[in-house]
């Protein structure tokens, strides 16, 4: 069964077929998929038949973790739980998401919503957003609930920030109906 291909007919559709790697010749393997697993192991025309049913299923995942050495581990106290964790303990000894708060009430106005999206590290980067904190939130119109913008706030070790990009086509959108 080393190559063999079981495979179905659009217009048999209550049939399986076995397609034999070393034949031209096209086999009929029955209705459903336990049929053809017991019609390959017992029918002889495939493999020689055998009684024993055990089957093993396949995990490349599994494969994956027993192939990885040692040395591809992480160190301990760097996995990325434990990174996310100290990622969360430094903003919060930063006030990062208070700070981020402060900043985005300026940015919306009575009528609208604002909802945190995600908060993130950021390993690398380069001006406006560098390698530190980054807070990124949505902005609803609260008449039409429509999404008006976002408002992104950064702090690395040395500055912070913010950027309110609008959503153009539903700011057209909310001016029209207001």
């Amino acid at each position: 069964m080393t190559g063999d291909e079981l495979v179905f007919h659009p217009s048999r559709r209550d049939r399986l077929f076995v397609l034999p790697r070393e034949s031209e010749k096209i086999l009929e393997a029955g209705e459903d998929l336990l049929a053809a697993v017991e019609w390959m192991c017992s029918s002889g025309k495939l493999v020689e038949p055998f009684d024993e049913r055990n089957f093993e299923p396949f995990d490349s995942r599994k494969e994956w973790w027993q192939r990885q050495s040692p040395d591809e581990s992480d160190p301990e106290h760097e996995s990325l739980d434990d990174l996310v964790e100290a990622g969360k303990q430094w903003a919060k000894r930063h006030d990062a998401r208070k700070l981020a708060k402060k900043d985005l009430k300026d940015q919306f106005k009575p009528g609208q919503t604002a909802t945190m999206l995600y908060e993130a590290f950021v390993l690398e980067g380069e001006y406006p957003i560098e390698p530190g904190y980054l807070a990124v939130f949505r902005i609803d119109d609260d008449a039409t609930g429509l999404e008006v913008g976002t408002f992104s706030w950064h702090k690395s070790e040395s500055s912070s920030g913010s950027e309110f990009v609008p959503n153009e086509a539903n700011w057209a959108r909310v001016g029209k109906k207001k």
